[in-house]
């Protein structure tokens, strides 16, 4: 599975722009299927699907799926051992 990480030491909740997202998923060579670190709505969601933090994405299982995970700094060493054993 391949998993884009992106994350911002000065802010909480940094929302990857538009333009980042697509270089990012440019760099990888892949376009991620599922959102892991959005808000409750996913109105800051990159991709067609997503989980909130009220669903936990860092409990999901992820089945191989291309992820985009930009979770808060405070939380994101959690969402990549998750990322990484799924």
């Amino acid at each position: 599975m391949r998993t884009l990480f992106r994350q911002d030491q000065t802010l909480e909740n940094y929302m990857s722009t538009p333009d980042k997202f697509s270089q990012g998923c440019r760099a990888a060579n892949v376009l991620p299927l599922v959102d892991a670190c959005c808000d409750l709505l996913g109105t800051n969601s990159q991709c067609p699907y997503f989980y909130s933090a009220q669903d936990d994405g860092a409990a999901q299982a992820y089945d191989g799926m291309p992820t985009w995970c930009n979770p808060p700094f405070s939380d994101a060493a959690r969402f990549v051992r998750a990322l990484e054993e799924s």
